[in-house]
């Protein structure tokens, strides 16, 4: 409405003006004109009405083009406020956005402290559990052992006396005869044993006398063949041994539980098994005595 105002105004005293230019030229110049040219060329006004509303259009237009050049200009600077408000806005969401983002890093960077901690401590807490169920395995393994070996010995110990009461009474068995005379048991083997001394030392006699030459096996198989259930003894006597050995590896142990063995039978005892194997080398067979170490364990053990 401004705008046009002006324009407007201008218009108006262009016009007034023009409306008025006779009665002011006539009052410039004295009273009305003497001649019809002189009043034409008063009304020759109108052209400056032309120019006056030429000159007013271009006032106009300057008018406007400020206006408008205002109006720009105000626009821009609205937009270079609205550009340099969202451009803070959108630094300020840039800048809120990277702290959250901080934030969110730092948070998560310590949960994962926090978790790597844990985690630590758990694995700590799982090895030390882990160490106190592999130490408390070891004892009761320990243990297990220890009772295992415990009750091993005890069983084998369990046959092994039943086996020495067995041969006791295997012993009883044995008897030997000589000259209508039945000895038994330990004094039959004492009887036998002697007995084949003396043979022994009557064939050294004759060989030395007459230069004889006696077999030694068959004085040897003629005494103890004549020993009742002899090779019954033997067996069961090895079979002892055989069972010790067979329990365990270790010589020493063998060797300990052969001497409680042997501390249970007589000199006469022992000796009859040393004396059959000694027929057993004479006649081509295996030497048990010497094998298991008869004579060396009975010495040890006296």
């Amino acid at each position: 409405m401004k705008k046009h105002l002006v324009f407007w105004v201008a218009a108006g005293v262009v016009i007034i003006l023009w409306a008025n230019s006779y009665f002011i030229l006539t009052s410039l110049f004295g009273g009305p004109p003497k001649e019809v040219g002189v009043a034409g060329d008063l009304f020759g006004a109108i052209n400056a009405l032309f120019s006056g509303l030429g000159l007013a259009g271009i006032i106009y237009t300057f008018v406007m083009q400020r206006e408008q050049i205002d109006l720009q200009r105000e626009e821009m600077k609205k937009l270079e406020d609205a550009s340099k408000v969202q451009i803070k806005l959108q630094e300020d969401q840039l800048e809120a956005q990277a702290t959250s983002a901080a934030q969110q890093l730092e948070m998560q960077r310590q949960q994962l402290e926090a978790q790597q901690v844990a985690l630590e401590k758990q694995i700590e807490m799982q090895k030390e559990q882990l160490q106190v169920q592999t130490d408390d395995a070891a004892r009761s393994r320990t243990v297990l052992d220890e009772q295992s070996a415990t009750m091993k010995v005890q069983r084998f110990e369990s046959t092994f006396f039943h086996l020495v009461s067995r041969h006791n009474e295997i012993i009883k068995l044995v008897t030997f005869e000589d000259q209508s005379v039945l000895y038994t048991e330990r004094k039959a083997m004492e009887k036998a044993i002697s007995q084949l001394n003396n043979e022994l030392y009557a064939a050294d006699l004759k060989e030395r006398e007459k230069g004889l030459t006696l077999r030694r096996d068959v004085i040897y198989q003629n005494v103890l063949n004549k020993v009742v259930n002899l090779e019954f003894y033997i067996g069961n006597f090895y079979f002892v041994l055989d069972h010790i050995r067979e329990e365990f590896k270790d010589e020493p142990i063998r060797d300990k539980y052969s001497r409680i063995f042997f501390s249970q039978l007589s000199r006469e005892q022992i000796s009859i098994v040393v004396l059959y194997g000694s027929l057993m080398s004479m006649t081509g067979g295996e030497n048990l005595a010497e094998q298991y170490k008869v004579q060396d364990l009975y010495v040890s053990k006296r």
